[in-house]
């Protein structure tokens, strides 16, 4: 398969993505539009202005179908991480990234983190709710079974063996009614005794498929060369393949049989996962031609990585943050909207920050800009619209109150981006003059800039990045 690499957000002419695909005119369309319809690339307009952005708002993608390959259309890559389709294999790589220099290093990391961010939330489709109609996403069902062999090992299946004195825990039920016994002063004595332990079936049915499955799964890595950069060990444990065993329909059946008198959680979620695999795996469908792993969303993994860097005290209650007696929680403290009509009422949703970090003498206020602030001599570019200032603003206007009482305390405001290069925690500021002016006299925005590779090893490895936390204390109090 060939390696591709893909800057997300980045705006490509068709004539690029033929010269990076090396494809005819016909076959990349029809590759870009299989890309389109899982929402892993939009097209714009071809402006002047979108050419200098980096961004992509969602009215300006274009609802229909992809040009010809003329001009009139711009291409963008809103994914970050792997695709696999056709013969291809795309390495979206976040828009930060600007030198294209040991690109498989980095995406590696970036391949780490999403993989983090995505824990509690990724699912395996269950068989008997599974859409047909649904493309197989090999790529992600891969790094599951592949993770979940690491923490749990292969499918185990324990039988029950009865042995004469053996090693085992005796069978009182079996012993006294199949043994002889020998009557000695009205007491009897069992001559034999039989016992029973548990061994691993070495050869259970379902334990063969799981090798299969994963020495398949092995070898679909080995032809798209992903070992390496999904940090995953070949795993070659049998020479069997699924046809050695059944007919796939057999297979099928096993597994639902399996299914049915199996009760761990682990064991279920694997066995299922068993399920999609080999009912997917072989179909000649086209729909089955992409996988993938990663995210249309980095900039919530910019956010989750944002708030354990800061050491996000969102969810602590005043009391343990030494900010009172409440057991309330920061989140808890800002104000729901009102909804009143004709005597009945309503509370909605609220706002929620980032993160929060009360690191004494400051109350740190951060939202996370998955954005890329440029300054150059024309001005400034790709920076956070008038809703994202206002709501910052908003976040501080609605802990007023509760810091009037905590005279100790100075409210820092902060827009956190990324960068490759050195961090950067003096990068500049945004004012509205209505909330930083009197009567309020809110604190300024400040934008910082963190350099992404100390911020993916600090939640990664789930720890906050003191140093950073003590420079802005420190440069509070000059």
């Amino acid at each position: 398969m060939k390696s591709v690499f893909i800057r997300e957000q980045k705006r490509y002419f068709f004539h690029n993505l033929q010269v990076l695909f090396n494809l005819e005119k016909d076959s990349l369309q029809r590759l870009l539009q299989r890309l389109k319809a899982f929402g892993i690339l939009k097209t714009v307009k071809n402006t002047k202005e979108q050419q200098e952005l980096s961004d992509l708002l969602e009215e300006d993608a274009e609802l229909e179908e992809l040009s010809s390959g003329g001009s009139e259309s711009l291409y963008v890559f809103t994914y970050v991480g792997l695709v696999m389709i056709h013969n291809f294999v795309l390495k979206c790589y976040p828009k930060y990234i600007d030198k294209e220099e040991n690109l498989d290093i980095k995406l590696k990391e970036v391949i780490q983190v999403i993989e983090k961010a995505n824990q509690k939330e990724q699912e395996i489709l269950i068989y008997s709710e599974y859409d047909s109609g649904s493309s197989f996403n090999e790529l992600a069902l891969i790094m599951y079974l592949f993770n979940d062999y690491f923490e749990y090992g292969l499918y185990n299946v324990e039988d029950t063996i009865l042995e004469i004195n053996g090693y085992g825990d005796i069978n009182w039920d079996r012993t006294i009614n199949d043994t002889f016994t020998i009557i000695s002063n009205n007491r009897p004595y069992y001559p034999e005794l039989l016992t029973q332990r548990k061994i691993d079936d070495e050869m259970h049915f379902i334990k063969r498929i799981h090798e299969i499955i994963l020495t398949q799964a092995t070898k679909t890595l080995q032809d798209a060369n992903l070992h390496d950069l999904l940090g995953l060990p070949e795993l070659l444990l049998t020479e069997e393949e699924l046809d050695d065993l059944a007919e796939k329909d057999y297979i099928l059946y096993r597994i639902e049989q399996q299914l049915s008198v199996e009760f761990n959680t682990r064991n279920q979620l694997l066995l299922k996962a068993f399920y999609i695999y080999v009912d997917k795996k072989d179909t000649s469908s086209v729909k089955s031609d992409i996988s993938f792993f990663g995210t249309n969303s980095f900039h919530v993994v910019w956010e989750k990585a944002c708030a354990v860097t800061f050491e996000n005290h969102l969810d602590h209650s005043l009391e343990s943050l030494g900010l009172g007696n409440s057991t309330k929680s920061l989140k808890d403290i800002i104000e729901k909207p009102k909804w009143t009509s004709k005597g009945i009422e309503k509370k909605s949703d609220t706002l929620i920050p980032d993160t929060i970090s009360v690191q004494s003498p400051l109350f740190m206020i951060f939202d996370a800009k998955y954005y890329l602030l440029k300054v150059e001599d024309k001005g400034l570019y790709n920076n956070p619209g008038i809703g994202d200032v206002t709501k910052q603003f908003l976040y501080q206007l609605a802990y007023k109150d509760l810091l009037a009482t905590q005279e100790e305390l100075v409210v820092k405001n902060f827009f956190v981006m990324p960068t490759e290069s050195e961090t950067d925690l003096d990068f500049g500021s945004v004012t509205m003059e209505m909330f930083t002016g009197k009567p309020l006299e809110l604190s300024p925005v400040y934008i910082i800039k963190l350099n992404v590779d100390e911020v993916y090893r600090a939640y990664l490895e789930e720890r906050p990045l003191k140093e950073v936390i003590e420079t802005l204390k420190a440069s509070s109090s000059v």
